[in-house]
């Protein structure tokens, strides 16, 4: 083979390793591992949506939107536990908004005992940023989200919780979210992405332990 085509074969060979490298949304099969211990498998995309299940056995129904709530979770035993409907607002323009720009909108959520009610949200872009996830550099777009309610007779807004979401567009996942109401406030972030077939129990607890040095490393 002569220099100059064997110079190109390689230079073809080295361009389809990187871009297996850097593949973009996962694929069925894709384990996710956060540093609050939650563990998730991706079990199907379909339309815009995505099936995901967790180390408990229980699944989720999501939007390829990730200031919306899970579309449908279910139990062990496979029954529907809630289910969240878009009925008001479009929070898809917010994901390639400017910074500073905000949106309202309204979710319709009932559960397996019948109960329904609405629920109100305003999501604010917060622009983007470089972060380092599970070990590489993406680009995020950060959002803080209120869940709210109207007082009947006031009209005065009540928060009712708060999200701040960081998102990789190139991955199409949360990649951050801290979650605070009146009792409670709770954080996880992506340090780890296993490919379809790659899932091993032990490289989970690393990555977990890895976390949990590092906490301690801070302190």
């Amino acid at each position: 083979m002569k220099p100059i085509y064997r110079l190109k074969w390689l230079i073809l060979i080295a361009g389809c390793m990187l871009g297996a490298k850097v593949a973009a949304a996962p694929t069925p099969g894709t384990v996710l591992v956060y540093s609050d211990g939650s563990v998730y498998r991706l079990q199907q995309t379909r339309g815009g949506e995505q099936v995901w299940q967790d180390q408990r056995l229980r699944t989720e129904r999501r939007s390829a939107n990730p200031l919306l709530p899970p579309l449908e979770r279910k139990g062990l035993d496979g029954t529907v536990r809630y289910r969240h409907r878009l009925v008001q607002g479009s929070p898809a323009r917010l994901l390639r908004a400017q910074s500073g720009t905000k949106i309202e909108f309204v979710m319709d959520r009932s559960d397996r005992r019948g109960n329904r009610e609405r629920r109100n949200y305003e999501c604010t872009a917060l622009g983007e940023v470089r972060r380092a996830v599970a070990g590489r550099t993406e680009r995020v777009r950060r959002f803080r989200c209120e869940r709210y309610k109207i007082h009947p007779k006031l009209w005065t807004r009540k928060v009712l919780e708060t999200r701040f979401i960081e998102w990789s567009p190139r991955l199409g996942v949360e990649t951050r979210l801290e979650r605070q109401t009146r009792k409670s406030h709770r954080e996880r972030g992506l340090i780890g992405i296993l490919p379809p077939r790659a899932y091993r129990y032990q490289r989970v607890i690393q990555l977990l332990q890895s976390v949990n040095r590092n906490k301690g490393t801070d302190r």
